[in-house]
């Protein structure tokens, strides 16, 4: 039946793609069978994983004008506000705590190339310690950091490979790319 074609491609693409993405979960602890040790490709690759992750937020996502601004105009910024006129003696006039905290701001805006930013981004040391943090982390710790990270699309990517696999099927079966032996029979 040519049917048969299109339902098995989707049934394979499924099936591999859902094995896929258990593969890079699960199981987190790992688990020796004989010689043989399993653990999810995220735990086995934990030290790489944790310092791409690490690069990542680093530079794109915890960099020093974000950070600054969050500070300086975020939902906390009266604490910081707070803080700078603690800080500074009673007799400088409100004017120059407000000048001082607008700098601030006005600095979050600035490229990364300004000193500022360079000096914090160094003195901060973000990368590493996100790093040296995430490796210290248990597999189990691990997988609770990253996996909701990729949970919402699971879903979607294994369904796309069934559709894929009925797409591929759905072609031999319109090339006519059939059993020979049934053609050969029915001849």
């Amino acid at each position: 039946k040519d049917w048969t074609l299109p339902l098995g491609g989707a049934l394979v693409g499924y099936l591999t793609n859902w094995a896929a993405v258990k593969l890079i979960f699960e199981p987190t602890e790992p688990i020796c069978i004989g010689p043989f040790v399993f653990q999810s490709l995220f735990g086995k690759r934990q030290p790489e994983v944790s310092a791409e992750f690490s690069e990542f937020l680093a530079e794109r996502v915890l960099t020093s004008p974000r950070i600054l601004d969050d500070i300086a105009s975020g939902s906390l910024k009266q604490n910081f506000e707070a803080i700078v006129r603690n800080e500074v003696p009673g007799f400088v006039p409100d004017v120059v705590v407000q000048a001082a905290v607008e700098a601030v701001r006005r600095t979050a805006s600035e490229g990364r190339q300004h000193p500022v930013h360079v000096y914090v981004d160094k003195h901060l040391g973000l990368e590493e310690m996100l790093n040296t943090r995430l490796c210290a982390l248990s597999a189990v710790e691990f997988d609770d950091l990253l996996h909701p990270v990729f949970k919402e699309d699971e879903f979607t990517l294994i369904v796309a490979g069934g559709v894929l696999g009925a797409g591929a099927g759905a072609l031999q079966m319109a090339a006519g790319w059939i059993d020979p032996l049934v053609h050969h029979k029915a001849a």
